[in-house]
């Protein structure tokens, strides 16, 4: 019998997919959703990340419970953070017969732009995600932004692992957000997540259900690295 190297285990472990702690497999969503759109991907990357996207469609019927939003939020604190400075501060909001908690969905709601409440109003979640700019020492945080996005990645990863879909929104008055839920002022409210069971686009608006169904593109890598001259030329002529 031929022993196995190190090499063909890690190669092994590596191709096959591990289960999680509710019993499916890292990478593969609990349900598979109406619209699966993969990355079309220039190299093979994980289908967990090809998998997430961003869609606008979510399934009005399902909700969320409040077990199931600290497991998205334990999931994004665990995001890597400069220094383990742990920046990122969050209010969760979610739809069903928690009164509190629907509550705060509806705080959140209000606080959207008309933009994104044209759609988010069946997401089964909304999360404030808010960076403190300072350390525990008082010091000046410059990662803060960087760390909460991060975090924010997280939690989407677990979501989609969840059979959830998530979209990331920068459309919600700060003012707002801020003096519903008494964010110190100190802290900076960085984005809003709608969560939810993901759904087909055929009832949404015309022009969101175009984007929605619109190819899913992003820029080659070579254009994006600093260091090759198609990054260059990409970036135009220098000041």
């Amino acid at each position: 019998m031929t022993r196995p190297t190190a090499a063909s285990t890690a190669a092994s472990t590596a191709a096959a997919p591990h289960d999680d702690a509710s019993g499916h497999a890292f990478g593969e969503p609990a349900t598979q959703p109406p619209l699966a759109r993969p990355a079309p991907t220039a190299t093979p990357i994980h289908p967990l990340l090809a998998g997430r996207w961003s869609p606008r469609a979510f399934d009005r019927d399902r909700t969320i419970n409040e077990a199931q939003m600290m497991r998205l939020l334990e999931a994004a604190t665990w995001a890597p953070s400069c220094a383990n400075g742990q920046p990122w501060r969050f209010v969760a909001g979610w739809r069903g017969d928690d009164a509190e908690a629907q509550a705060r969905w509806q705080g959140v709601f209000d606080g959207l732009e008309p933009g994104n409440q044209r759609w988010c109003d069946a997401a089964a979640a909304l999360v404030v995600m808010v960076a403190s700019p300072r350390f525990a020492n008082g010091k000046p945080n410059a990662w803060s932004w960087h760390d909460v996005g991060a975090a924010g990645m997280a939690m989407a990863l677990q979501a989609h692992v969840d059979g959830l879909a998530t979209h990331p929104m920068a459309g919600f008055v700060a003012d707002r957000l801020r003096a519903s839920f008494a964010i110190p002022a100190e802290l900076q409210i960085v984005a809003v997540w709608a969560i939810g069971g993901p759904a087909t686009p055929d009832g949404l608006p015309d022009d969101l259900r175009a984007r929605e169904t619109a190819p899913r593109i992003r820029r080659p890598v070579v254009e994006l690295l600093l260091h090759s001259a198609s990054a260059r030329r990409a970036s135009g002529p220098s000041a």
